[in-house]
């Protein structure tokens, strides 16, 4: 378990603190479009889903599918044309590439990332509200945090971190999309689903002491960063949580509702949309996420109703 970290060195912190492209995050952080995350040893900048950049003692980086960019143009794609004369090249100033680095990040955003992103918005950097996104993709190994690809996908990542900021408390949630065949199973069998939400309650709780600890230090590097102040974390919810969306009103009222029984005991909060849209309907709550996956709702199961009914 000591290899479980979510602290950064101080002289990191200085660099990083005077790096041009941090101005550019910083700024985009302040607004809700990335999400900064801390590991151990470094920090991720999350865009749309990605992690759009990677900072630690050797500075900067990302992924070449991100930086690899026709240059002079603002087209995220190349031709065979193109890249037989050689005019895709990659973008080696990240500072100058920022906006097409993101661009291509996120186009490559999958369904289940590019939906959390959308509790961005919930980063305590904006300092708004009492209840606020602290991680997302958590893993309680560093080796596990430092995979990529396929074996990243692989691995147990609990997909949320929420934080009750009054409470001290932290509560994890697991995401999936409605076409992840891990929420359903035939008649008489039990999802995948339900089994690494018991998996993530055990590693919670075996491992909940020093979750608090390495949060704390989390806290203070955000504030040297960021200016921003959180009170220390005391405790944790003893359960993960699970969010499910992109559905319809007709896939809830069908194949959705004759899986959601089948999960048992673990709390669940279902919204189809998680953005909402132009109509007045509006996206997915840190506040309301946070409420319906703890004690402070008394059923198993919520969706965007719930509050209001009550």
């Amino acid at each position: 378990m000591t290899s479980f970290q979510r602290s950064l060195a101080p002289e990191i912190i200085d660099r990083l603190k005077e790096d041009p492209l941090f101005a550019e995050l910083k700024t985009d952080c302040k607004k809700g479009d990335v999400f900064p995350v801390v590991r151990g040893g470094y920090m991720s900048f999350y865009y749309a889903g990605g992690s759009l950049f990677k900072y630690d003692a050797n500075g900067f980086s990302t992924h070449i599918k991100y930086a690899f960019v026709p240059k002079g143009s603002d087209d995220c794609y190349l031709s065979q044309e193109n890249l037989q004369s050689k005019k895709g090249e990659l973008e080696t100033n990240f500072v100058d590439g920022y906006k097409k680095i993101k661009k291509r990040c996120e186009l490559y955003a999958g369904d289940e990332d590019a939906g959390i992103s959308n509790l961005y918005k919930y980063s305590p950097v904006l300092g708004e509200g009492n209840i606020y996104l602290v991680d997302i993709e958590v893993a309680f190994t560093a080796e596990n945090d430092n995979k990529i690809g396929k074996e990243r996908k692989s691995t147990d990542r609990i997909d949320i971190l929420l934080y009750d900021n009054e409470k001290g408390q932290l509560l994890f949630c697991e995401a999936k999309h409605f076409s992840n065949n891990e929420i359903r199973a035939s008649k008489g069998r039990t999802p995948a689903v339900v089994g690494q939400l018991n998996r993530y309650n055990d590693q919670i709780a075996e491992k909940k002491e020093q979750i608090c600890v390495q949060y704390e230090k989390r806290f203070d590097v955000l504030y040297d960063l960021f200016g921003v102040r959180l009170n220390p974390p005391k405790k944790i919810y003893p359960h993960c949580g699970l969010l499910l969306f992109g559905f319809d009103n007709d896939q809830r009222k069908g194949r959705l509702d004759e899986h959601l029984p089948s999960l048992e005991a673990h709390k669940y909060y279902a919204k189809g949309n998680l953005k909402g849209n132009l109509d007045g309907k509006k996206g997915i709550s840190a506040e309301t996420l946070y409420k319906c996956l703890t004690d402070e709702c008394k059923t198993n199961h919520c969706g965007p109703l719930c509050w209001r009914k009550k």
